[in-house]
Formats: C-alpha cells, sequence, structure tokens
C-alpha cells in the first residue's frame, strides 16, 4: 500500500483540546496512525489484521448475510470477557485492548488470521470462525454487535489470549504462548474499570466531522477501539478510545476517525477523511 498523503495535518495538545482536520489519505478500519504506537505490539498485529480483512485487501473474510446480533456497551462486554479469562489457566490475565464493530454486510473471519504470524499456533480455540452479522441499526450510539479483548498474562510476555464477546456470550479465539509470539507490550494494561463506549460515541459525533459525515451517511460502518495512549500529564498512559466511521459508494471511500480521553470522554482530535478510490472498499 503507498504511503498516505496528508493534506491538512491533524495537531492537538495533551490538554484535551479537540482539534479537527481534513486528510487524503485512504481511510483504514482501526486505531488512527498516530496512535498505533501506543497500543501493545501484539495488538498492533490483530488490528491490522483486521484492517486489510475488512477492506478486502487480503483473503479470508467473506460476507455472511446472517442477521443483526445483540448490541452491547463496552462496559457491558468487559465484565463478561474478564470472567471468562478468570478461568483460563496461565493467569492472571490483564485487559490491555478491546475492539467492537458493526459492519452493514456482515463479516466472517477464521480465528487463524488473528496469529500474530503464521508460525504462532493458537491454543485453546473453542470456535474455528467469528463472524460480525449485518447489523442495519444506529451505528452512532457506542453499541457493537461483537467485542474482540486481547488480554496479556502476568509479566506481558508469557502469553496472549484473545476473546470474543457476542450476544452476552464469550468465545476464546484462541491463546498464543510460543516463543517469540508474544512481544513485549508499549504500555500499560487498561485500568480495572468499565468505560462508557455510549458517552464516548455521543461526544465522538458531537465534533462537526462526524455529526456532518453520519447526516450524510445514515448507513455505515463503525469500531471503537479502547486501549492505552501516552497522552497523559508528561506522556503518562492513560486510556483513550478512538472511534471510526467509514463508508463505500462504488469503489470510493469516506472516513471519520476520532479519538477521546475515556476518562471524561473530551476529544483529543477528530480527522476527516474524503471520499477517494479503494480497491478494497466493501459495504455501503
Amino acid at each position: 500500500m503507498a504511503a498516505p498523503s496528508v493534506v491538512v495535518p491533524e495537531s492537538s495538545s495533551p490538554s484535551g483540546g479537540a482539534s479537527e482536520g481534513t486528510t487524503s489519505r485512504r481511510p483504514r478500519k482501526g486505531p488512527s496512525q498516530g496512535t498505533l504506537g501506543a497500543i501493545v505490539v501484539v495488538v498492533v498485529a490483530v488490528v491490522v489484521v483486521l484492517v486489510l480483512l475488512i477492506a478486502g485487501i487480503i483473503p479470508g473474510l467473506r460476507s455472511t448475510g446472517s442477521q443483526s446480533s445483540l448490541t452491547m456497551s463496552e462496559q457491558a462486554a468487559a465484565p463478561l470477557g474478564e470472567g471468562y479469562a478468570g478461568g483460563v489457566a496461565g493467569g492472571p490475565w490483564s485487559l490491555f485492548t478491546t475492539w467492537g464493530t458493526d459492519t452493514t454486510r456482515g463479516l466472517t473471519l477464521p480465528v487463524s488470521n488473528f496469529r500474530n504470524n503464521a508460525s504462532c499456533p493458537l491454543q485453546g480455540s473453542t470456535v474455528t470462525s467469528v463472524s460480525d452479522p449485518a447489523y442495519s441499526g444506529d451505528y452512532s450510539n457506542g453499541l457493537a454487535e461483537d467485542w474482540i479483548m486481547v488480554f496479556l498474562s502476568a509479566g506481558g510476555t508469557t502469553a496472549e489470549l484473545i476473546l470474543f464477546v457476542q450476544n452476552g456470550a464469550v468465545s476464546e479465539i484462541g491463546e498464543e504462548t510460543a516463543l517469540g509470539c508474544v512481544p513485549t507490550p508499549s504500555s500499560t494494561a487498561l485500568p480495572n474499570q468499565a468505560y462508557d463506549s455510549v458517552a464516548a460515541a455521543n461526544a465522538a459525533t458531537g465534533t462537526s466531522n462526524a455529526s456532518a459525515y453520519l447526516a450524510a451517511h445514515p448507513t455505515s460502518n463503525a469500531t471503537s477501539t479502547l486501549y492505552m495512549a501516552p497522552f497523559g500529564p508528561h506522556g503518562a498512559y492513560v486510556p483513550f478510545w478512538d472511534i471510526d466511521y467509514w463508508t463505500c459508494s462504488g469503489v470510493d471511500e469516506v472516513e471519520v476517525d476520532t479519538s477521546l480521553y475515556a476518562s471524561n470522554n473530551t476529544v483529543h482530535f477528530s480527522d476527516y477523511y474524503p471520499s477517494s478510490p479503494s480497491t478494497g472498499c466493501q459495504g455501503p
């Protein structure tokens, strides 16, 4: 993929002041490129795979055409994932990131695609694939049909556990323990408390970029990612939301991406990516 071309660079200050900009780079479905470095290394691998699969750039993804499942907030899904992780050997487990998604077409992803690389086997998988059913509801309410949760064991380098929460149930995508398969994390774990994805979405849609986008695109894909980012005082890691809405019209892709402090849902920045050709564009 070609390097993105930035027309109006986005900037913001650690004080939490909102900043909005417009870029022409190709949209992506996950944490913004400016904050990827703040996520644990292994989380980046998972999110990048999901980004490429959703965009249709690499194989392994197909439309499910199935009905919508129950939508949940992050604060409702997190205790389910943490409760399941508490019963998995190799802990104690710490939650490093959680990623909620809704898609208009419906997607199915084999669990093998969640490996950090092809030589890293997954153990303990309770399913062979996970699906995000097609959803035609309100994408801007902070609720998601499914939440992917990435845990690391004590010390951060022993094992990684990936869980999938949907319809109030937890499935184990798998655990990686092989040498070299669980890189040292670049941040701390999320504090043991719930974060309001609904309030975060309300704050995100309050930006001029997101409100204009959603008015023009009432049917949209959406992702909400919660992780730790170094935007606190003196570069301290703090819980952070990255909320993404994107859509396609033919082969043109449009996206708005907003990042917020999870403690109070203050907007850190909001970027708008105008329509641009994308060979991997899928969905409305």
